[in-house]
Formats: C-alpha cells, structure tokens, sequence
C-alpha cells in the first residue's frame, strides 16, 4: 500500500490519496477484460450469422412471392385444361350412353326375330339350326362384349372427371392462399 498523503494534508477533490496494489486483482480484472473481449467477438460473429440467415430467407421469400403470379397463371392454364377435358368427357359419356342404347334396341330386335323364329320352328314351318340364327347369335354376343366395353370406359370416365374435379378444387384452392 502507497499513501500519497500524510495527516494533516490538504487534499482536492479527484486527488489520488494511495495506491493499493493488488495482483489478485489486476489479474482478475484482464481475466475479465479477455473475456469481454471473447464475449463482444462472439456477439459481433452471431450478429453477422443472424443477419447473413435473415438476407438468405428475405431473398427466399421474395424469390417465392415473385414466382407466385407465374404458379397462380399455370394452376388457371390447368383448371382450363381440366374443364376442357371434362367437357370432351361429358360428350364421350353421351356418346356411349347413345351406343348402349342403339345395342338395346338391336338386342330386342333380335330377341324378337328368336321367339319369332322359334315359333316358326316349334310349328314345324324353318328347320332348326338356320344360319341366320347363328348369325344373330352371333351379333348378339359382340353386343353383348361392346356393352361390357362401353360400361367399363364409362366408369373410366367417370373415375378421370372426378380426379380432374379434385384436382380443380385444390388448384383454386391453392390460387386462393
């Protein structure tokens, strides 16, 4: 310890009036001075991360929100291409629905000629086994695969307008976020 005064002394205000050293002290003051030090360096290094992370996501949203109109215009190029396609459906289904029923009236046709001709044949007037009856047969049976077709391409029908009807309602609903 080092007093700088003696007793009786005048002394001023701000005056040093000793010195105590202390190198417990002094080395535990430039310990936490490094520390500071360390601490302001790793602040300065998280706020330049954090900026550097906030100018990536800024760039990233307005990269996205540029591409917004673009996605909105190809979802409505989409629903277009959809309701066109269910349109082009809608005509395909009336015109198998119209082939199934000109087959129904072809098949009754037929029907009838057999009870006509069994008839004849029950009589006695036609021997059985005619050709035409094979024939009829015949045409009877290719109806009978062509209606099995036509219901199956009118459920494959049905099944694509509701997928392009789900697909419509999410694309609207994605134009609308």
């Amino acid at each position: 310890i080092q007093l700088n005064v003696k007793v009786g002394d005048q002394v001023r205000r701000g005056q040093v009036l000793g010195l105590i050293e202390a190198d417990e002290t002094r080395e535990e003051l430039l310990t936490k001075q490094q520390e500071l030090a360390e601490y302001i360096q790793e602040n300065q290094a998280i706020t330049t991360i954090e900026r550097e992370r906030s100018r990536v996501k800024l760039e990233s949203i307005r990269s996205q929100k540029a591409a917004i109109p673009a996605q909105i215009q190809a979802n409505e190029q989409q629903i277009e291409s959809n309701r066109q396609e269910q349109t082009a459906i809608a005509q395909q289904r009336i015109t198998y629905q119209q082939r199934l029923a000109q087959i129904d009236e072809i098949d009754e046709l037929i029907s009838a000629r057999y009870k006509a001709y069994d008839q004849l044949v029950a009589e006695g007037v036609v021997a059985p086994l005619d050709t035409s009856r094979i024939q009829a047969e015949d045409v009877l049976q290719k109806n009978l695969n062509e209606k099995t077709q036509l219901s199956a391409q009118l459920e494959d029908l049905t099944a694509k307008n509701i997928q392009l009807s789900a697909q419509n309602e999410n694309l609207s609903a994605q134009n609308q976020n």
